[in-house]
């Protein structure tokens, strides 16, 4: 009896000792199959304006998840900034909204502002995944209303693009990097934007100018 009476009284010790402490989960947000911090990753996908002026087209769009909660998206129109928190398995976007994900994939998403018609999470890539590659495809001119074919080339090394079907395809262009996998370029000269991302082998890409108007497409990687 005496024996029962001592293991009854260091049981609840031993229960206590198996428990596991919620605060040393790490990362991973156990209960929400999500991260409990998401820098350094990026959404990348589809969007449309939210006031439809040029017929409803998707633009490519990619947003960067930075340090101390801050954000980046970037599309055919620059860059604009943001904040974000994770919050029970949600990328909340502040005063916007959130993206639900479960098991590192975003299952849906409700966003104020922002026409998302397509987003996908994807870890840090190491490398430019656009140097070295050259695309071609059509791009629709919604000004035009007509489709003209063009290519882009990436050069190596710098973060340089031409286009080998123009009049002098030495010329080259500098554009700004994002993820490894997307670019945004301006030019002075001809007051245009073109912003262009790498997904499953094609390069989906937009751009506008005042004189053109907004031009979408998708292209393939050529030899």
């Amino acid at each position: 009896m005496k024996k029962i009476f001592i293991l009854l009284l260091i049981l609840p010790f031993l229960m206590a000792g198996c428990r596991k402490d919620p605060a040393k989960k790490g990362d991973k947000d156990v209960d929400k199959g999500g991260l409990a911090n998401y820098s350094g990753y990026f959404i990348q996908g589809m969007m449309k304006d939210v006031i439809v002026t040029d017929g409803g087209r998707e633009k490519p769009f990619i947003m960067l998840l930075k340090d101390n909660n801050k954000a980046v998206l970037v599309n055919v129109n620059g860059e604009t900034s943001l904040s974000y928190s994770v919050q029970d398995g949600r990328i909340v976007l502040d005063d916007n909204g959130y993206f639900n994900v479960k098991n590192g994939q975003i299952t849906d998403w409700l966003i104020a502002g922002f026409n998302f018609t397509k987003a996908t999470l994807h870890a840090k890539v190491e490398t430019n995944q656009l140097k070295g590659k050259k695309f071609g495809g059509s791009q629709f001119y919604v000004k035009l209303g007509a489709s003209i074919y063009s290519e882009i080339k990436f050069e190596t090394p710098g973060d340089l693009l031409s286009n080998p079907r123009a009049d002098d395809p030495s010329k080259t262009y500098g554009y700004n990097s994002y993820a490894n996998v997307a670019g945004f370029r301006h030019s002075n000269e001809y007051d245009t934007n073109d912003f262009f991302v790498m997904e499953d082998g094609k390069l989906q890409i937009a751009g506008y100018s005042a004189f053109n108007g907004l031009s979408v497409g998708s292209m393939d990687q050529i030899p």
